[in-house]
């Protein structure tokens, strides 16, 4: 102050209510009062507004000729402290299955939540719904899920929810093979899997003759030799997925073939 008679005053207020603390001058604590430092704590007590808070100075009439108008020295964000839910998961731990994840609750609502979900601590990318279907990849791994609670003016808050059990491997949906064709020598005859799931599942046939398997008749398709007259045929057909169990299927026996 140019004219080294008052104090500075300064003061706290909210910006959107006008809700205002620690009006008042401050302390000088070195130098002069013409040319000095000043001090003043201010606190803006538990349950106040939250947001942005204005710190500002009423100018004196300094040596410059600045009077007049409080001046804003600093916004301060006061941001409020989420109470956060406990994250759980539901469901059965096995490929194939759906898990879903429960926030637990969040407060003071409303409470925006995110979800993200983790296989043996890494992220499963674009996993980031409140559920999630175990695949192959996750069989011999446990999950968990991180959930993530945000507000306007509030600090945003994470937890992460216990471990599953160790995924399980899952099972195949399967079906009888069928046999088409002619059962006479010479002819072919055509193997049909029917629809395996979860898709896709990789398929290999084993032609079998009178319950003996057939060297080399891996293909779908088996063309009838001399050798198979006055006998019967089937085929089994194998499921492999991974982190699924490996299945089998037989068909039903073909009619004894003809010359």
């Amino acid at each position: 102050d140019a004219t080294s008679a008052n104090a500075p005053t300064l003061s706290v207020s909210h910006r959107a209510t006008g809700q205002s603390h620690g009006f008042g001058s401050m302390t000088l604590i070195s130098g002069t009062t013409k040319d000095g430092t000043w001090e003043r704590t201010m606190t803006i007590p538990q349950g106040s507004a939250l947001g942005q808070w204005e710190v500002t100075l009423f100018p004196l009439r300094d040596s410059l000729g600045n009077s007049g108008n409080f001046q804003t020295l600093t916004t301060l964000n006061v941001n409020g402290a989420l109470a956060p839910g406990t994250p759980t998961i539901t469901g059965i731990a096995k490929a194939g299955s759906t898990l879903t994840a429960g926030s637990g609750i969040w407060g003071p609502a409303p409470v925006t939540l995110s979800y993200q979900w983790y296989r043996a601590g890494i992220a499963i990318t674009g996993a980031t719904a409140p559920t999630y279907k175990l695949t192959g990849t996750d069989t011999g791994k446990t999950l968990t899920v991180k959930v993530t609670g945000t507000k306007p003016d509030y600090i945003t808050a994470s937890r992460t929810s216990g471990a599953t059990s160790t995924i399980a491997p899952g099972t195949l949906t399967t079906a009888v093979p069928t046999i088409t064709g002619t059962a006479k020598a010479g002819s072919t005859l055509t193997a049909s899997s029917g629809t395996w799931g979860p898709a896709p599942v990789t398929l290999s046939y084993q032609w079998y003759r009178a319950g003996i398997a057939i060297t080399g008749a891996t293909a779908p398709t088996y063309k009838l030799t001399g050798t198979d007259t006055g006998k019967t045929l089937t085929v089994r057909i194998t499921g492999t997925k991974i982190g699924y169990t490996t299945v089998s299927v037989a068909s039903a026996i073909t009619g004894v073939v003809t010359p």
